[in-house]
């Protein structure tokens, strides 16, 4: 069976450790009344206690931190995998997940702050003063635009590659026609505009569109190109959820700072880079 653009891209230990671990968690779950939006709403509570964690002195509080934290990543692919279980998958419950991920991340970053404020760091890095802050915040702002653009090409590229027609600006367009029936939804809808904007420079709106595609995608042909595989590869490790991973590694080896102004850095320039690159390859093989 041929490997799906979404197995391609899915951060590793998602693919080989979370996910089998998470079906397990579903298999309990189906037999309760629990459900998947349950799931997603205790995960900023769990990250909670994770930045606690963060806040004891000592390497006990990084470990525990990175245990309590790695339980919330695996609810979080629980909660999904227990919404297709029993049929209940939705753009409000993807919403609903997108929010607390993210609120998880920063509640995560806001321990982060606290132990770091609490410990003496060098007066410059790579020569230039860096204050807690200001690199925590560029490090937030790379996960977000990672967890962003890897989303957005996952729901672009995924249909073009497996059945090779690009439905993701026809199913946004659906939802908008639809309507927003409550925050969520319209929250899912205005990302997805966005990242067609941003990303692909095309503001979608509700307005009927006949073009059907009958013809498969020119990239269709690059499924299974080493390009193709090597920007899956690259993609893999580079979402927010690798960037979680990459944390959480950096927290287990007792290098938070030098971790965070990584990300702030040169991984910030990285995943610039990596979107340039993508959309340019994307727009080449699609002519």
């Amino acid at each position: 069976m041929e490997a799906r653009w979404k197995d391609r891209v899915e951060e590793p230990l998602n693919r080989f450790y979370r996910y089998p671990v998470a079906r397990l968690m579903v298999r309990g779950l189906l037999r309760t009344r629990v459900s998947a939006n349950q799931v997603t709403a205790i995960q900023p509570f769990i990250a909670l206690v994770a930045a606690f964690c963060l806040t004891i002195p000592g390497y006990r509080g990084l470990l525990l931190a990175v245990l309590v934290f790695e339980l919330r990543t695996v609810l979080d692919c629980a909660d999904g995998t227990l919404a297709r279980a029993r049929g209940t998958a939705s753009p409000s419950g993807h919403a609903i997940d997108g929010i607390c991920d993210w609120l998880s991340t920063v509640i995560l970053h806001g321990g982060l702050l606290v132990r770091l404020t609490q410990t003496t760091l060098p007066a410059t890095t790579f020569g230039i003063s860096l204050g807690v802050r200001a690199v925590l915040c560029l490090a937030l702002l790379q996960a977000a635009l990672r967890s962003f653009a890897a989303d957005h090409y996952l729901n672009h590229l995924g249909p073009i590659f497996d059945r090779g027609r690009d439905e993701s600006e026809a199913a946004l367009r659906k939802k908008i026609q639809k309507g927003t029936p409550g925050f969520f939804a319209g929250a899912e809808i205005f990302i997805g505009r966005m990242g067609h904007l941003v990303l692909q420079g095309k503001w979608v709106s509700g307005d009927a569109d006949d073009d059907d595609q009958a013809e498969l995608h020119p990239l269709h042909a690059y499924k299974d190109a080493p390009g193709t595989r090597l920007l899956a590869t690259v993609w893999s490790l580079s979402s927010g959820d690798a960037y979680l991973s990459w944390l959480m590694l950096s927290l287990a080896l007792d290098a938070a700072w030098q971790g965070q102004v990584l990300f702030a850095t040169v991984g910030f320039a990285q995943i610039i880079v990596l979107v340039l690159v993508t959309a340019a390859w994307v727009k080449r093989r699609s002519a």
